[in-house]
C-alpha cells in the first residue's frame, strides 16, 4: 500500500507502474481494495483500509453502442452500464467513497452507531 503524502509525490510514480499496481489488486481478495477502491490512493487515500465500506460498487459492465450512434460518431465507444451497482445507480460510486470517510471519521472520534 502506497502512503498518501501531500506533497503529491504519487504524482511523480509512472503511469505504467500503477497499471501494474492497479492490475495486481484486481486479483487480490482484499475486499477494501475491491472496485473503485483499487485507484486508492487517487479516490480515497486519507482513509484507513479498515474503514472503508465496500458493497460491490464498480463492478459494471462496458455495453457497446449500436451500429447508428457508432456510425454518427465515426468511432467505436462504450457506455458503463450504471444499473447493475448494488442500489442500481451511479450514485453508489460517489456514496461509497463518503459512507466510507465517515466510518473513519466516526472510528476516529469513537462514536457509536
Amino acid at each position: 500500500m502506497l502512503s498518501y503524502e501531500p506533497t503529491g509525490e504519487i504524482r511523480g510514480i509512472e503511469g505504467s507502474l500503477w497499471r501494474k499496481i492497479f492490475d495486481y489488486r484486481r486479483m487480490l481478495n482484499i475486499s477494501p481494495l475491491k472496485g473503485i477502491f483499487r485507484y486508492y490512493e487517487f479516490i480515497a487515500p486519507v482513509i484507513p483500509l479498515e474503514s472503508i465500506i465496500y458493497l460491490g460498487e464498480a463492478h459494471t459492465p462496458l455495453v457497446m453502442a449500436n451500429k447508428n450512434l457508432e456510425e454518427l460518431v465515426g468511432l467505436p465507444f462504450y457506455f458503463k452500464n450504471e444499473g447493475l451497482n448494488p442500489s442500481l445507480s451511479f450514485k453508489d460510486r460517489g456514496m461509497a467513497c463518503a459512507l466510507s470517510f465517515l466510518n473513519y471519521l466516526a472510528k476516529k472520534k469513537n462514536i457509536k452507531n
